[in-house]
């Protein structure tokens, strides 16, 4: 069994209606990969900035698997957003 930490969290407006919330979402920490290997990530979406940036890497290595940084509003064709 492997146990790793993993923090998140996100910033709301009450002004903005649960569409534009939150307005900041921040992860960090350990997470699995889609093949099942443990990697970590840290990954910042802030709408009032307009920005997206995202770094994956491996701990076992220290290799930067997967580097990302953005526009959010260019960030588009990922998780719930892809073509069907």
């Amino acid at each position: 069994m492997e146990l790793y930490d993993l923090l998140r969290y996100k910033v709301k407006d009450p002004n903005f209606n649960s569409k534009r919330n939150p307005r900041r979402d921040v992860k960090i920490g350990g997470e699995r990969s889609a093949d099942g290997r443990l990697m970590y990530v840290e990954r910042l979406m802030d709408k009032d900035k307009d920005k997206y940036v995202e770094v994956v890497t491996d701990p076992a290595t220290g290799e930067v698997v997967h580097k990302c940084c953005e526009p959010l509003s260019k960030h588009q064709g990922h998780g719930s957003a892809k073509r069907r």
